[in-house]
């Protein structure tokens, strides 16, 4: 859970694609969006998420590393 004012209780889904062994992000149609390397990605298609990726919410920024399960 991310604590901001920026951040909605139910914001993104980050989930794990097993056929990929990696993770995918989609925005919950939110006011703020979800920032897929400084680009917002839309709630219709789920985003592949890649290692040193830079994911923002609202604007609470995080980068994204070691992301294959395991």
């Amino acid at each position: 859970m991310l604590l901001s004012p920026t951040v909605e209780k139910r914001h993104a889904v980050l989930a794990f694609e097993p056929k990929s062994n990696g993770f995918t992000v989609r925005d919950l149609n939110t006011t703020n969006g979800t920032y897929l390397n400084h680009r917002r990605i839309s709630a219709d298609h789920p985003e592949t998420v890649f290692n040193l990726d830079l994911l923002r919410f609202g604007y609470d920024i995080h980068f994204i590393q070691n992301c294959k399960k395991g």
